[in-house]
């Protein structure tokens, strides 16, 4: 590897090379006892991988915003404020005041399956000439799912409405990569609070999903082989 196409700077690995930096190498084929030089050439190198898999939390609090505010218009829910916020952290720490609400965190994602040579799929062929090669792993998810309400009955509705959304979503959990989906849940209280208990029901989401990457690589149009034989 030659460096501003010099033969005075030389690399023998790629470990030093820098992203958005020019480069120029050429190879070099023993023949003979002697080293014959090739031609050069020259690349820039640069990340090109693309993250697009889907995120299960992400997708488990869109499909719960929208299927509660379901159960809202329906009147299974009747929240003062009109609506049942889903937020990402435990609603303790949100500094969420008003109930009933949800709370969706990762608990765990975990390595599960592994395949040879980290492929998920098969690489997809571009009009352009180029190819999609993906890698990654199928990763095991457990997601908490907590509801929050201030009285025992608005808790018996919210853990139905909850458990009703995700039953319903499962196709399109489907859709999107998560399979496997399995789904508890148990009640609970914090007593913490001075003025208005509130009652709880802990949920267990868990699913398997595809985590991968893709990465447009080109195509390779020339190969050059030598063959030779002995007497």
């Amino acid at each position: 590897m030659a460096d501003d196409c010099t033969d005075t700077v030389v690399l023998d690995q790629g470990k030093a090379l820098l992203n958005g930096t020019l480069y120029h190498y050429r190879p070099y084929y023993r023949v003979g006892g002697f080293w014959v030089a090739g031609d050069s050439a020259s690349a820039t190198p640069a990340a090109t991988y693309q993250g697009d898999a889907v995120d299960p939390q992400t997708l488990l609090c869109e499909r719960l915003e929208l299927g509660l505010a379901v159960e809202v218009a329906r009147g299974t829910l009747a929240p003062a404020s009109g609506a049942v916020p889903v937020l990402t952290v435990p609603h303790a720490l949100s500094g969420q005041t008003v109930f009933p609400c949800v709370s969706v965190w990762v608990e765990e994602n975990s390595t599960a399956e592994r395949a040879v040579g980290e492929v998920l799929c098969d690489d997809e062929h571009l009009g352009d000439g180029g190819w999609v090669e993906t890698e990654g792993w199928l990763s095991s998810t457990r997601l908490s799912v907590v509801g929050a309400s201030s009285d025992p009955a608005g808790r018996i509705a919210l853990r139905t409405a909850i458990g009703r959304v995700i039953a319903a979503n499962l196709p399109v959990f489907a859709e999107y990569g998560l399979t496997q989906v399995t789904f508890s849940q148990k009640d609970s209280e914090d007593v913490t609070q001075s003025e208005t208990p509130l009652y709880l029901v802990f949920g267990s989401f868990s699913c398997m999903t595809p985590s991968y990457i893709r990465n447009v690589v080109g195509e390779i149009t020339d190969v050059e082989t030598t063959v030779s034989s002995s007497r």
